[in-house]
């Protein structure tokens, strides 16, 4: 605090000297309230380049965007640090006055252990305006042969819409799993697909704001074991609303077409709320699991 009462030129024969929540208070009249900082990809100029080129791609070609099926892996983590933004955690007036104490049991409430590698589940799946596809889990690290295997699982989910009338386009990103010489065979089976996809673009893909929105619902328990995550995987992802894909995807047409006229993209990155539907039937037992060659060795 010395440094910041020279910063601000406070006089010594004054009492009351700086605390954190003046300074707080000086900057929130002097700059208005904090943000949340926004991220987004870095984009060179060539990355700028191939969005156009995609976004005219898309446009020109009369692409439909709501039979565009867009895929992608996930890896989820057993433990969840209690806040991701800050790490901070709220006490309450007793626990604070407990902590000021040196408390055993709030000072270990206050300190989260973390594995240096965390055990976590890969998962890997299709959104299109129609609503979510099956989820496949990988038993190991998602790679080209793994892949290959949860491509015939996209091809079934593709050929699942077929049969209802609705040719589906097969989208996926340029991960070294998804361009590998296997995979690029494996991809022949399927017809209908896009060209290309812009490198360095997450934040284009529907799919990303789905998983961004699974992360935010897994992090409020305290899993026992990857069963238990597996099953609450399963329970969010099929209560997923179609209305709710349906709206993501057409965001997604909207920030082609802001690329295509003026290269940039404006306006927020989801500005959809999401609510889990509560009734219905659903199967929570059903699930894809894939294996690369180390898994497969185990057994």
């Amino acid at each position: 605090m010395a440094i910041g009462n020279r910063k601000f030129k406070l006089n010594k024969d004054i009492k009351h000297k700086l605390t954190i929540n003046k300074v707080h208070r000086f900057l929130s009249k002097k700059f208005g309230r904090p943000r949340k900082l926004v991220k987004k990809p870095l984009l060179k100029e060539n990355h700028i380049k191939q969005r156009k080129n995609f976004a005219k791609y898309i446009i020109e070609n009369n692409i439909d965007h709501n039979k565009i099926f867009f895929t992608d892996e996930k890896r989820f983590l057993l433990s969840f640090v209690p806040n991701p933004q800050n790490n901070k955690i709220r006490l309450s007036k007793e626990s604070k006055r407990r902590l000021k104490q040196n408390n055993d049991k709030i000072m270990k409430k206050m300190t989260v252990e973390v594995e240096k590698h965390p055990k976590g589940v890969m998962v890997a799946g299709g959104v299109s305006s129609y609503g979510v596809g099956k989820l496949n889990f990988c038993v190991g690290t998602m790679n080209s042969f793994a892949y290959k295997q949860t491509l015939l699982n996209y091809e079934k989910d593709i050929d699942y819409y077929k049969g209802l009338g609705i040719e589906l386009i097969f989208q996926q990103d340029n991960a070294p799993c998804h361009t590998s010489k296997g995979s690029r065979e494996c991809l022949k089976s399927i017809n209908n697909k896009l060209k290309f996809w812009p490198p360095n673009s997450p934040d284009l893909s529907p799919i990303e704001t789905v998983w961004s929105f699974m992360q935010q619902k897994l992090e409020g328990y305290k899993f026992k074991n990857l069963h238990d995550l597996k099953k609450k995987i399963i329970f969010y992802w099929n209560r997923i609303p179609q209305v709710y894909c349906k709206r993501i995807c057409d965001k997604f047409f909207n920030d082609i077409s802001q690329i295509y006229k003026t290269g940039k993209i404006k306006g927020k990155n989801n500005p959809y709320k999401i609510r889990i539907l509560k009734r219905g039937i659903y199967d929570d037992t059903i699930e894809n699991i894939v294996y690369n060659e180390k898994a497969l060795k185990k057994f």
